[in-house]
């Protein structure tokens, strides 16, 4: 083991402690919390209208929350992942809750979508966006079978400067570690990891950890801006302890926990009429 992995090996034994662990959960357990998670979601419950809409939740993960945006009286709901064992998974899931008939799953890359354009009123983008390696072709798709005035939803974390922005935390302790440490390193120490998890198993780990599209805030405005959306909802979240550092904008980057927005797709048609 070369210096600099014992060293990482030491220190995330030292932050162990300290460091919140995520639960340890089976495949059907986690299709569960997605479902818990959705139904809990104030922000979507609040400010967006699944009823009679066609909903899209774009890196679906396991299923969960997909089948409970499909029981809001919506007219479709389709989930896409690239991860052909979660779209099994999520199949299963959707016809242990009768759901089958409602929603449908499909395998795809979100920067290449099997969809004809406009087709979608909602497109739901939940713990996506940090792990997208073309984030600008994945939002130009979303804007292309978004119809006009259609909604993009919007949650992810934590962005890549804040202290476990690298999704390494079930394996490595370090706060600000990736940051630290060179790619090589932490995986070389995750490969002498174990998991339990059919989650966060070691493989699928260090596949997320290279894959990370090492998303900013300054980086993803700049994408939302090229893009022109129009910002609908907009909020960085903090630890409650640390809050006031949302006035700091040189610093607050590296402690924001996660970042949560609404985007409309213009109605080109309108857009077109005011500017002649």
């Amino acid at each position: 083991m070369m210096f600099s992995e014992r060293i990482c090996v030491i220190l995330s034994k030292m932050f162990s402690s300290i460091v919140s662990h995520p639960i340890e959960r089976t495949i059907d357990e986690y299709c569960e919390h997605e479902f818990q998670t959705a139904k809990e979601n104030k922000k979507i419950e609040t400010q967006i209208k699944f009823e009679h809409a066609n909903v899209l939740d774009l890196g679906c993960g396991l299923g969960g929350q997909t089948v409970y945006f499909s029981s809001q009286d919506t007219n479709a709901t389709i989930g896409i992942d690239i991860n052909k064992k979660w779209v099994d998974a999520a199949k299963r899931y959707a016809i242990k809750k009768k759901a089958d008939k409602k929603v449908d799953f499909v395998r795809a890359d979100g920067a290449d979508l099997p969809i004809k354009a406009n087709s979608f009123d909602i497109i739901i983008m939940h713990d996506v966006m940090e792990h997208l390696p073309q984030a600008n072709r994945v939002l130009e798709e979303c804007k292309r079978v978004l119809k006009s005035n259609g909604l993009l939803y919007i949650h992810f974390g934590p962005p890549w400067l804040n202290p476990y922005g690298g999704h390494l935390h079930a394996h490595i302790h370090i706060p600000w570690g990736h940051l630290i440490f060179s790619e090589k390193t932490i995986i070389n120490v995750l490969k002498k990891s174990k998991s339990s998890s059919p989650i966060t198993e070691i493989n699928h780990t260090i596949t997320q950890f290279q894959n990370l599209s090492r998303m900013t805030i300054r980086r993803f405005r700049k994408i939302i801006d090229e893009i022109d959306f129009e910002e609908i909802f907009y909020e960085e979240k903090f630890s409650r302890k640390i809050s006031f550092l949302r006035f700091f904008p040189l610093v607050k980057e590296f402690f924001v926990s996660n970042v949560s927005c609404i985007m409309k797709k213009r109605d080109m048609r309108a857009h077109a009429c005011m500017r002649t």
